[in-house]
């Protein structure tokens, strides 16, 4: 795994590695590390893919920081200050048994790729991303994100949520400690393999596909505006990119070295920062937003780097407790409205409430007949019942119900039998 070994606290990269003190190595002639008198370290062979090649010399920490926040502004110190932390994801989880994941959002040519290429530079990767394409499989993408450690990966333009390219469950699970994913392992008791994840996920694109409250509330979002690029940020990003790859990747190394600083203080920012950022509504907010306060604080330390970033934290914090309350509107909350246009008593056949489990049955293509009847143009397709069950009252489809009403009865005499969608009724506004 390339990165941070939980195994003996080493960082290890294909052309270098720090050692628990932060002291600086590079791999002897036969490409090893030499952890102690009788073990070595060897980077895996997927290390050397898009690795750059740290340079000795160039710009200072602090005047790469500069160019960034000068183009990018509060979203690039932020940025930075999300990347650093993440580099020490592992430490971070086994302390507080969390870490936010941090997303890039908003119009179209505003500067969200160019930034995520310029971090992973940082990290020594050259590159932008993965993009979250049906091309791709589940597999194969998971199996990209569990070869890293204590670094992270960028997933690129997925406005659509696309469920097939990606699994939005790591969301809930990746922000604690749980793995990418199960597989059964070729045995004879029952053993299963674990995809790890020791890394974090950056994502990048127009639209955020987070559409569940327990996604938004583990996400720090960034949101980026064409409106904000001027000439003077322009020229900050031409010197920024004018600055060699391999001198960006100096960042990583020289923020290694100081790990200690870093794995020693970072607790004492973090809760000095939950006071800065208090009052909140929502606490799993707040310890998200003040984790990256902290780290921003502890690089500009380091790096010697003066730049206050409490008060756009505080304003971001607040409007991801706002955001991730608010449910957006969506074609299942049209779709409900709609019915309460149609005639209660002709709806009474595919549309009933049970008033002691308070739960709503709906036959769809009943519904959909009645809304066409009544002049409202209405497709039922994926996207209409992908809506439905992604609707907080959701609770099954395809069940078998009578639904009282109906005028069609079977051999029976009693009403037919229909496939309905069940909903729970507490859960409507």
């Amino acid at each position: 795994m390339t990165g941070y070994q939980r195994e003996n606290g080493w960082y290890v990269y294909r052309y270098f590695a720090i050692d628990p003190a932060g002291k600086l190595l590079f791999p002897d002639k036969r490409g090893l590390y030499k952890i102690s008198f009788r073990d070595f370290a060897t980077p895996p062979a997927h290390a050397a893919e898009k690795a750059i090649k740290p340079a000795e010399t160039g710009l200072e920490v602090r005047d790469i920081h500069k160019l960034v926040t000068s183009a990018w502004g509060d979203n690039g110190a932020a940025a930075l200050a999300w990347m650093a932390a993440a580099w020490f994801v592992n430490q971070v989880k086994e302390r507080v048994n969390f870490f936010p994941f941090l997303s890039f959002h908003g119009d179209p040519a505003s500067g969200k790729s160019a930034l995520t290429v310029v971090l992973n530079a940082m990290q020594g990767v050259d590159g932008e991303g993965i993009p979250l394409s049906q091309l791709n499989t589940k597999k194969a993408l998971a199996r990209s994100i569990s070869r890293v450690s204590g670094l992270f990966t960028a997933l690129l333009e997925d406005n659509q949520r696309n469920e097939k390219a990606f699994d939005y469950s790591i969301l809930l699970t990746g922000y604690n400690s749980g793995p990418l994913q199960l597989k059964a392992a070729f045995s004879n008791d029952n053993r299963v393999s674990e995809s790890p994840f020791q890394g974090s996920l950056l994502f990048v694109q127009n639209t955020e596909p987070f559409n569940q409250k327990a996604e938004k509330q583990r996400v720090i979002s960034l949101q980026f505006d064409h409106t904000d690029l001027t000439e003077q940020t322009r020229a900050a990003y031409e010197e920024l990119v004018k600055i060699p790859l391999p001198e960006l990747a100096r960042v990583l190394v020289l923020t290694l070295q100081k790990r200690q600083v870093f794995e020693e203080g970072w607790i004492k920012e973090y809760q000095k920062a939950i006071n800065d950022l208090c009052p909140m509504d929502n606490r799993r907010i707040l310890e998200n937003h003040a984790l990256i306060l902290a780290f921003h604080r502890l690089f500009c330390r380091v790096h010697g780097i003066k730049y206050n970033l409490t008060s756009f934290m505080l304003s971001t914090a607040h409007e991801k407790c706002r955001t991730s309350a608010a449910r957006e509107y969506s074609l299942a909350d049209h779709f409900f409205e709609t019915i309460d246009l149609l005639d209660k008593e002709k709806a009474a056949a595919c549309l009933h409430l049970d008033p002691k489990k308070r739960l709503i049955y709906i036959n769809l293509p009943g519904i959909e007949q009645l809304i066409r009847n009544k002049g409202i143009q209405l497709l039922v397709s994926s996207h209409l019942t992908r809506a439905l069950m992604q609707h907080p009252a959701y609770i099954e489809n395809s069940k078998r119900f009578r639904f009282p009403n109906d005028p069609e009865m079977d051999n029976s005499g009693r009403p037919k039998q229909r496939r309905a969608w069940v909903f729970d009724a507490n859960k409507f506004d």
